[in-house]
C-alpha cells in the first residue's frame, strides 16, 4: 500500500488579528508532523498573511475523540479573516499514482465552503462534450 502524499497553501489574506492568526497556526497539525508555515508579505503597503506546508492539512488534534477536527480549525479561521476578504486553501494530494487530487477550501468571515476539483472537472468534460451523462473513472 502507498502513502498518501499532499501539499498545501493559501492565498494572501487580510486578517483582523494577527496575534490570534499566529495562536491558530501554531496549534494546526498536518501530516507527518511537517510544521505548518506562517507567511507574510506587504501589498501596497498593507501586511497580507499567508500559510502552508509540505504535507496535508489536518486541523486540530482532538485528544478526547483521539480525531482531527479541521471544521474547529476553520471556525477559528472565520475569526480573524477580514470582512471582505477570503482564505482560500489549496491542497493537491496523491497516493501514488492511484488516486490524485485536488480541492480549495474557502472561509470567509460569514461562511465556509469546499469545492473538490474532480466534480469541477467531470462537470466541465460533460459540458465541453454536450453530453450531461457524461462519467469516466478517475482513479484505479
Amino acid at each position: 500500500m502507498a502513502n498518501s502524499c499532499g501539499r498545501f497553501r493559501t492565498n494572501y489574506f487580510r486578517v483582523t488579528d494577527a496575534g490570534k492568526l499566529k495562536k491558530i497556526i501554531a496549534k494546526c497539525q498536518s501530516t507527518d508532523g511537517e510544521e505548518v508555515e506562517l507567511f507574510d508579505s506587504d501589498f501596497d503597503g498593507e501586511k497580507l498573511y499567508g500559510f502552508g506546508c509540505s504535507a496535508q492539512l489536518q486541523g486540530y488534534y482532538n485528544e478526547e475523540a483521539e480525531e482531527y477536527d479541521f471544521n474547529a480549525f476553520a471556525n477559528d479561521l472565520q475569526t480573524v479573516v477580514a470582512p471582505g476578504d477570503a482564505i482560500i486553501i489549496m491542497e493537491i494530494g496523491y497516493e501514488k499514482l492511484r488516486y490524485v487530487c485536488a480541492s480549495a477550501f474557502i472561509i470567509t468571515s460569514e461562511t465556509k465552503e469546499c469545492l473538490d476539483f474532480i466534480p469541477l472537472a467531470l462537470q466541465k468534460a460533460a459540458e465541453m462534450l454536450r453530453n450531461p451523462d457524461y462519467q469516466t473513472r478517475v482513479e484505479y
